[in-house]
């Protein structure tokens, strides 16, 4: 490994004067759960499906570093449920159970009710007008079985919603919430 520079020191919450060793060893407990995310956002968006196997050599030469990191972050992966580990096969990406799929819905509905009472206290005239246009023209897609245009009507009206809320924390969650939704019941 390359001496890290006093400012990759400095990112990992050390102070420059700390040794290079306190920085590597920071760095290398850091590094596993970096690969797991990186992992993760694979299987949310979709570039790896339910079923397919994850190829520890692949993602140690993607992300030039060796393959104990990317094992240790799949293993933590396991643990999340995000894949299973076959014996003699590798680490295979986990199908959603009827179960996952009543648990992401319940999120959503509790998020959304929640973004909806809070905008409900501030929002204005002309956002009102925007989502009874949006909720009429959903309608109208719906009776056509414009399925595409009523998936973007639908995210145009949680938006709106969700910025007349003004809630930060739970937009960023509500966004990540949709592109999952969209990972899994739009293929």
């Amino acid at each position: 490994m390359a001496p890290l520079t006093a400012r990759a020191v400095e990112s990992l919450g050390l102070h420059p004067e700390e040794s290079l060793t306190a920085a590597s060893v920071a760095l290398r407990k850091q590094l596993p759960e970096e690969i797991a995310s990186h992992i993760r956002g694979l299987i949310m968006s979709g570039q790896v499906v339910a079923g397919e196997y994850v190829r520890l050599d692949r993602i140690a030469d993607e992300l030039d570093v060796s393959v104990t990191p990317v094992r240790e972050a799949l293993l933590a992966l396991r643990g999340e449920g995000f894949v299973r580990l076959e014996a003699n096969r590798g680490f295979r990406v986990a199908a959603l159970s009827k179960e996952d799929v009543a648990d992401l819905f319940f999120v959503q509905k509790g998020l959304a009710g929640e973004l909806a009472a809070r905008a409900a206290l501030s929002v204005d005239r002309d956002v009102l007008e925007q989502i009874e246009l949006l909720q009429q023209t959903m309608q109208e897609m719906s009776r056509r079985k414009s399925w595409d245009e009523i998936d973007h009507l639908n995210f145009e009206f949680h938006r709106l919603i969700n910025n007349a809320a003004d809630a930060q924390s739970f937009r960023g969650f509500s966004v990540w919430l949709s592109d999952m939704f969209h990972t899994v019941f739009m293929r």
